[in-house]
C-alpha cells in the first residue's frame, strides 16, 4: 500500500526494532514480549539482541513469548487510522507525543528502523506507558 501512498495500520510487529518501518502516515503496534510470565519493558528489549530477532527459535532460546495484539488494541488502531484518513493527516495520530518521544529514545543505530518514520499507536503507548 505504501508504494501507492496509501496509509497502513500495521499490527503484531516483531521484532520490536521493525516498529518504525514505512512512511510517517503508517500507524503501527508491536507484539509484546514476555519472559517467565512477565512483560519485558521496551528499553530492556531494545538493549538486548532480542530487539532484532527474526526467527522463532531465537525467541524460544531466550524463553521469550511474543504476545499478539488484542482485539481492543486493533480496534483502537483502526479508529486512529480512520481519523487520520478522514482528517487528511491533521489529527493527533501523526503528532509526536511524550510517550512516542520516550519510546523512540530507546532506539539506536543498531535497530533496523532507527530512522524510520512510521508512528506507534497513541492508544497503545498510553496503555503500556509502564513498559516504556
Amino acid at each position: 500500500s505504501n508504494m501507492f501512498g496509501v496509509p497502513a495500520a500495521v499490527t503484531n510487529i516483531a521484532p520490536l526494532s521493525h516498529i518504525f518501518a514505512g512512511p510517517n502516515y503508517n500507524i503501527c503496534i508491536p507484539k509484546l514480549y514476555k519472559r517467565g510470565g512477565k512483560h519485558l519493558k521496551f528499553k530492556e528489549i531494545l538493549n538486548s539482541k532480542s530487539a532484532n530477532f527474526r526467527l522463532g527459535r531465537e525467541f524460544n532460546q531466550e524463553s521469550i513469548v511474543l504476545i499478539e495484539n488484542t482485539s481492543d488494541e486493533i480496534l483502537k488502531l483502526t479508529k486512529e487510522m480512520f481519523n487520520l484518513i478522514n482528517t487528511n493527516g491533521s489529527n493527533d495520530s501523526l503528532k509526536v507525543n511524550e510517550e512516542l518521544k520516550e519510546f523512540k529514545s530507546h532506539f539506536n543505530s543498531n535497530h533496523y528502523t532507527y530512522n524510520g518514520e512510521a508512528k506507534v499507536s497513541s492508544y497503545f503507548l498510553k496503555k503500556y506507558k509502564h513498559l516504556i
